[in-house]
């Protein structure tokens, strides 16, 4: 994967992680749940109120799973994931951060190793110049059929110029 996706966007990605979805439910009830602020859509489809809400794991979960009012194709799930993430490094309590590694680590597949993920850890929980960015942004997905199965197809020169632009300041 790292391959293709290095050829596909001219890139040189030597890590990654991978966390499975279906372990939020028990990360979001660790960490006392993720603090939303739902529009009256979000609230409604949630069965819920409108505004700041603690989402439980389960409506963590149905919210990972609502359609984005902006583009259809995608869902809340990535901002959904990194809120989570970020407020269980919220209070940094070392056996905290500790019980929650250990739930993250036994639901992802990594390359890297546990000293940098520490060191990452660390640098994502100190940061406050923290900027995300997530692909693509203005080039349009188009609907295939890959073997059988519909998937999203992309423009992947339009896709790596932009992340270059992004990363390098092209």
């Amino acid at each position: 994967m790292m391959k293709s996706l290095n050829e596909l966007l001219e890139m040189n990605v030597s890590n990654y992680v991978t966390l499975d979805v279906s372990s939020f439910v028990q990360i979001a009830e660790s960490v006392g749940g993720m603090q939303m602020t739902l529009s009256a859509d979000e609230a409604a489809a949630l069965q819920c109120e409108e505004g700041l809400q603690t989402l439980d794991g389960e409506q963590t979960m149905a919210y990972m799973r609502l359609p984005d009012a902006m583009d259809t194709g995608r869902s809340h799930q990535y901002k959904a994931v990194m809120q989570l993430l970020y407020q269980g490094t919220r209070d940094k309590n070392p056996f905290a951060l500790m019980s929650l590694a250990r739930k993250l680590t036994s639901t992802m597949t990594t390359n890297m190793g546990l000293l940098d993920m520490i060191s990452l850890a660390t640098t994502v929980m100190n940061g406050s110049d923290r900027e995300e960015y997530m692909l693509p942004t203005t080039t349009p997905l188009s609907e295939a059929e890959y073997e059988g199965m519909a998937v999203y197809q992309g423009d992947w020169d339009a896709i790596s110029s932009e992340l270059h632009a992004f990363l390098f300041l092209e």
